[in-house]
């Protein structure tokens, strides 16, 4: 019986949970349809394979080198979300004290260009497609994509952005890692946890539930999260263990946020864990809350609820949610991070059995596809290095677009002040104007009422009694200048 040799290429070569369970899988679930010789894995970088002695992750670069070599049958792509144009920035401690840059798009693209010259069978593993492909793109992935022989992505999201640039019909299949419980037995992982619980001093029949976040949450998320945490450990009877998962994105540096609110209260596990270890923990928890998809994905598969926290809005998350039917337990905000978990303690995970079904149907397909072998193939020829160009072209001119959008709506702000100031000072005129009016009105008024005084006074000093009266009125003026020498009841009369 023929022995296959396969390529797997993915994030392999950092420390990062979820990408690391990805080749212990696609091993796992093959074996039960092909006799394999040998899985050798790829990555952007390459170095040794993080928590595995031993193990060679090679850089993408060499495939075609141990393909000379040494054949391959097939080249497997994921999974993990790989399919974009984003250079992200990770801890690589084997490579470089500072965050290193890594390029996903090395490993996809690469791949199609190097099976079409060699015509090997090309599979994508169920990886995510996080954004929407712009018009200038779309060219480059229908080149790209025509090399792939089965093209299959891991929820709606990636296919709806996927499919406008791909010609082939898009499947979409669970992230395999929900199969990891028919692979690995719950049982199986106890070994696993009371090594845990021995090095962290934790008494393996004690309640708790885990508590995951990366190093985007925010002080003042922190803090919400904090007193959440206190609420639950309070109403559920609960410890709190903070539990990294991906180091490579600086996980203990958001945990370490929180744990300095409540040293006493929470456990963060500071010490590194092997993709095993992190799982029993996951899995013998009372409940899972953050913001990874494979801590939520782990815990789901062995029956464990779990509440993300998306406070950084990736797509993959509600894309996985949607498809297990859990959108109620996605959480945007903080604020409702404890009547997310309050509700889900009483759900019940009942779609396991169904999503290793579908997983399993799809890796019979890759099977039978790399059975198959080889068939001529036909893109466009286009190197690495060229693909390198063009994402720094897309990216330059995608900075250029955001930096126009954004001035654009600087101005737009300030002309918008603008109109307000000039409809505030409208309308202060048209107040004044009224103002002037009614003032004008009573000027005309009191100008009428000033006349017809004068014509009165006029009348009446014209009249016989005014003129008779005059020596009397001159009598009493003279009074009130001498005043002072008469009596106080005639200086009250001529007050």
């Amino acid at each position: 019986m023929k022995k296959f040799r396969l390529a797997q290429v993915g994030a392999f070569d950092f420390e990062n949970y979820g990408d690391l369970l990805f080749p212990f899988v696609l091993e796992e679930q093959l074996k039960h349809f092909l006799e394999i010789e040998e899985i050798v894995l790829f990555a952007p970088l390459g170095g040794p394979m993080p928590f595995e002695e031993g193990r060679t992750v090679y850089p993408v670069e060499k495939l075609e080198e141990l393909h000379q070599e040494k054949p391959f049958d097939a080249i497997i792509v994921g999974g993990g979300d790989l399919v974009h144009f984003v250079k992200i920035q990770v801890i690589m401690p084997n490579i470089s004290k500072e965050k290193v840059v890594y390029c996903p798009y090395h490993l996809w693209s690469s791949c199609s260009i190097f099976a079409a010259k060699y015509n090997l069978p090309l599979i994508w593993n169920a990886p995510g497609v996080p954004f929407p492909f712009s018009k200038q793109q779309e060219p480059f992935i229908k080149s790209l994509t025509s090399a792939v022989d089965y093209v299959s992505v891991r929820d709606s999201v990636s296919k709806d952005n996927l499919q406008p640039a791909c010609e082939q019909t898009v499947q979409v299949v669970p992230d395999t890692v929900c199969s990891i419980s028919s692979l690995i037995p719950r049982e199986q992982l106890s070994s696993y946890y009371h090594r845990v619980c021995q090095r962290f001093g934790f008494s393996p029949e004690e309640k708790y539930m885990v508590f995951q976040a990366s190093v985007m949450i925010t002080e003042e998320e922190a803090k919400i999260c904090a007193e959440t945490l206190m609420e639950i450990k309070k109403n559920f009877g609960l410890q709190i263990r903070l539990l990294p998962i991906g180091y490579a994105l600086d996980d203990i540096k958001g945990l370490s946020d929180i744990e300095k609110l409540y040293p006493e209260e929470f456990s963060l596990m500071r010490e590194k864990l092997t993709p095993m270890e992190t799982l029993s923990v996951i899995v013998h928890s009372q409940g899972y809350m953050g913001s990874s998809l494979h801590g939520c994905i782990t815990a789901n598969s062995y029956g464990v609820g779990a509440v993300v926290f998306n406070n950084v809005h990736l797509n993959k998350i509600p894309g996985y949610l949607e498809l297990t039917g859990q959108k109620q337990n996605l959480v945007d905000h903080a604020e409702d991070l404890y009547d997310a978990f309050k509700k889900m303690m009483g759900q019940n995970i009942s779609f396991q059995k169904d999503l290793c079904s579908k997983i399993e149907t799809h890796f019979q397909k890759i099977s039978h596809l790399i059975q198959q072998g080889s068939h001529p193939k036909n893109i466009s020829p286009v190197s690495i290095n060229t693909m390198d160009i063009l994402v720094d072209s897309w990216q330059e001119n995608s900075r250029i677009s955001q930096e126009m959008q954004t001035a654009q709506t600087i101005f737009s702000q300030q002309l918008e002040s603008e109109r307000a100031i000039h409809r505030e000072l409208d309308q202060k005129i048209a107040c004044l104007q009224q103002s002037q009016q009614q003032l004008s009105a009573e000027l005309q008024i009191c100008k009428q009422q000033r006349n017809y005084f004068e014509q009165a006074l006029q009348e009446m000093q014209g009249s016989i009694f005014w003129r008779i009266t005059k020596p009397v009125r001159t009598l009493l003026d003279h009074l009130k200048h001498t005043k002072k020498g008469l009596p106080l009841v005639w200086q009250s009369l001529l007050l």
